[in-house]
């Protein structure tokens, strides 16, 4: 089995603002969308972002978040 491909990580939910995306995809699978939806910065982001009415992607278990 490969190992995971690994991206550098350019900004934290902390850090991100709504304006600056025209979107967003929540991952799939059972524990990438749990951690999340238990993270309050990610839960805040989400929040700010869907009352910007653009939209919002979901794969698998994602709408968990």
């Amino acid at each position: 089995m490969n190992a995971p491909e690994r991206f550098p990580v350019d900004r934290t939910t902390v850090d991100a603002k709504a304006e600056d995306f025209d979107g967003v995809v929540l991952p799939g699978g059972v524990a990438n969308p749990d951690q999340p939806r238990t993270d309050g910065p990610v839960v805040e982001f989400l929040q700010s972002f869907a009352a910007t009415g653009r939209p919002i992607a979901a794969i698998c278990h994602g709408p968990w978040t």
